[in-house]
């Protein structure tokens, strides 16, 4: 997200080969979820000193111009972009228009970083500017569908024939989150607060949908045990750096056997490879931004909860969760 990242849009490039020569423009693709957490990245690398203050400030001016002028739909990008052109990239039928998951992942990093910037110079001024225009443009209200859920993407080409309501396991947490938060266009919440209140089990996990909200009430998922459930089921597959938060001293245990024992088959310039396992061949010659965006964020959580910090900090995501009724805050295990 720094060295390696896109030039023209200083955004995530989805893939990178080993030894690729990102120093020039190129017509890579960027993804929109991704450079969320690499967005929060960005802030990890100024608070720890890596780059300094100016050096971040010049970049999310950079990445900020870009989004206000790619192709959005409703105020949603979609999940590609030319990094170059802003246009839309799609893989396949159901990736075209706006996706309301991976642009809420990239507004969640825009907001911390609104956060971070405390406005004490006229560029930082004119950056949180830019950043409200591109979180009061996002149109959540339009991806209900006419429903009290939200629904993941809507084109011109397909309306709403691609797509499918949002839930907790599919990436609509943050989604309903910055939808009820949204100060311009908020979604309705009274259907969602009595979504699956029975003894409906998230398929992949196993678990009860149950969530306290703040007067004691039994509801839906309880936000605050998933990425737990969802890490410890991943300890037992194989190294995930989600898990760092929930379960540091596991998580460090496998950082450092990958680095130490692994040596170049699984770390390089840019950090540790696609596929870096100790028991899987790494026969792929690239980085992912999928695994390489989210390992300085959820370390820094880890350490001091500072992306958590700000994010909670925004008065209208206070104003949201306070429209779900929920409390969201993940319970961390610290160690030393």
């Amino acid at each position: 997200m720094w060295e390696g990242a896109e030039i023209n849009s200083g955004l995530a490039r989805e893939q990178m080969l080993l030894g690729e020569d990102l120093h020039k423009p190129t017509s890579g693709i960027v993804t929109i979820g991704n450079s969320g957490f690499g967005i929060a990245g960005l802030i990890v690398g100024m608070e720890r000193g890596f780059i300094t203050r100016q050096e971040g400030l010049n970049r999310f001016h950079l990445i900020v111009d870009f989004l206000m002028e790619a192709d959005r739909f409703h105020g949603m990008w979609p999940r590609r972009l030319d990094g170059i052109t802003g246009k839309m990239r799609s893989s396949d039928e159901t990736e075209k228009g706006g996706d309301v998951a991976e642009s809420a992942l990239l507004m969640q990093g825009l907001l911390c970083a609104r956060q971070y910037f405390n406005n004490s110079s006229e560029s930082e001024r004119s950056l949180v500017n830019k950043i409200n225009k591109l979180w009061h443009n996002m149109e959540w209200k339009w991806y209900q569908n006419g429903t009290d859920l939200l629904f993941s993407n809507w084109s011109p080409e397909h309306t709403w024939e691609k797509s499918y309501p949002l839930g907790w396991d599919n990436g609509g947490m943050i989604a309903y989150v910055l939808g009820a938060s949204s100060p311009t266009y908020p979604i309705s919440t009274s259907k969602f607060l009595n979504l699956n209140r029975g003894e409906e089990r998230i398929p992949s996990l196993g678990i009860p949908q149950e969530v306290l909200n703040n007067l004691g009430e039994l509801r839906k998922t309880n936000p605050a045990i998933l990425p737990q459930r969802h890490c410890e089921r991943c300890a037992s597959l194989g190294f995930e750096i989600d898990e760092f938060p929930y379960m540091p001293d596991s998580s460090m245990k496998q950082l450092k056997d990958l680095y130490f024992k692994m040596e170049n088959r699984s770390w390089g310039e840019y950090g540790f490879m696609e596929r870096c396992k100790e028991d899987v061949k790494n026969d792929s010659v690239r980085y992912n931004a999928f695994e390489q965006v989210k390992i300085a964020p959820v370390i820094e959580n880890y350490r001091s909860e500072l992306l958590w910090r700000l994010f909670m900090s925004c008065p209208e995501v206070k104003t949201g969760i306070a429209n779900l009724n929920y409390i969201l805050k993940p319970k961390m295990t610290k160690t030393h």
